[in-house]
């Protein structure tokens, strides 16, 4: 049983130094498109009406976290993202703000020299919401707990820069508005699409 333990103590130990370990900081934009709800649940809607919503907008936010790789070409990564947007219906502007954790997979699948060219996959969560003014006192959609679906690609440059081309996939939503609210027309967790800039320490 010792020597199990010991073994399982120096394997760790083993993988921990085989991971570089970074720190990264990163800067995000892109559009969004999608419906407002106050269903609970699968968000399939995000889906089934995407080429006709009529709600869309931009996003910009920030990305801080860290990221290791074992070996040169398998990695991983987490961070949290603050993103802010501003998205737009019938004429109307209403003020998006989001606070998530995002965890990927990552693989470089092209290496040469400096650079490289890759896959992710992975998921995150958090809270959103959407009002009507920047003070949040009055939501013109709602709140939710968005989970969604991360995709997309990765380019490296030389050691310590990224580029992601990233799918954020709505996967459950749970809408925490008051229906009693007539102000209140739903929960936004759309469909995004960002380019982002990631600089590793």
């Amino acid at each position: 049983m010792k020597k199990i333990l010991a073994l399982s103590v120096i394997s760790l130990s083993l993988s921990a130094s085989l991971a570089e370990a970074r720190f990264l900081l990163g800067v995000e934009g892109g559009y969004n498109r999608g419906i407002t709800t106050l269903d609970n649940g699968f968000a399939d809607q995000s889906y089934k009406n995407f080429i006709n919503d009529s709600i869309h907008g931009w996003n910009a936010g920030i990305n801080i976290g860290g990221q290791w790789f074992f070996g040169e070409r398998i990695g991983m990564r987490t961070f949290l993202g603050f993103i802010y947007g501003q998205s737009y219906l019938n004429g109307h502007s209403f003020h998006t703000g989001d606070i998530n954790i995002n965890f990927d997979l990552m693989a470089d699948i092209i290496k040469g020299g400096s650079s490289s060219f890759g896959v992710f996959v992975g998921a995150g969560g958090g809270y959103s919401v959407a009002a009507q003014s920047l003070s949040f006192s009055v939501l013109s959609a709602g709140a939710s707990f968005p989970i969604y679906a991360r995709a997309g690609f990765s380019l490296g440059l030389g050691e310590s820069s990224r580029i992601d081309l990233t799918a954020y996939l709505p996967l459950l939503t749970y809408s925490i508005v008051d229906t009693n609210n007539s102000d209140v027309v739903g929960a936004y967790n759309p469909l995004r699409f960002t380019l982002s800039y990631k600089f590793m320490f």
